[in-house]
């Protein structure tokens, strides 16, 4: 019984978390707009069409993304970033991220560019699938995972470079 309602306690902390407000909600800044991914991590769009990943924490990893991105409460759905996805051109991840999350910019298909820093040590599956503009990319050697289908369907890829950042 203790262990059930430990269960039942967590799992239900999750749900609780997934579902607050401020968390993928859409927020106007002057520059742009900033999506929560975590309560440190955001995205932020801003005017050019550049998306900052970034966390107030030293290190963390991205979150692992399922479609559709929304975040519901009650029976409304907050837009998500998802829904800014063709107007995104160019990435820029944080020094402070250590991971790309699983299916994190899969189907951006205006996407050019994407900074990756040194941080980051693991790309997960489907990261950059079917982003058809993307033509490089430069991946620090500090990468020490790259899981499968990463770059599948970006058939506008022609070169990845790997680097000492």
């Amino acid at each position: 019984m203790k262990t059930l309602s430990i269960f039942l306690v967590c799992t239900l902390s999750i749900f609780c978390v997934q579902c607050d407000k401020n968390e993928g909600a859409k927020r106007e800044l002057p520059d742009g707009q900033t999506w929560y991914l975590t309560y440190t991590m955001t995205a932020t769009l801003d005017n050019d069409g550049v998306l900052t990943i970034s966390s107030t924490k030293k290190s963390e990893a991205m979150p692992e993304f399922h479609y559709p991105y929304y975040y519901w409460e009650g029976s409304e759905p907050f837009i998500s970033w998802y829904e800014m996805i063709n107007e995104i051109r160019s990435i820029v991840i944080d020094k402070s991220i250590t991971y790309i999350g699983l299916n994190a910019f899969q189907n951006y298909k205006n996407l050019t560019s994407i900074t990756i820093p040194n941080s980051v040590t693991k790309i997960g599956e489907n990261a950059f699938r079917n982003c058809e503009s993307l033509a490089s990319i430069t991946i620090p050697n500090s990468l020490t995972s790259l899981e499968k289908n990463v770059f599948r369907g970006c058939t506008s890829l022609k070169s990845i470079t790997i680097i000492s950042l």
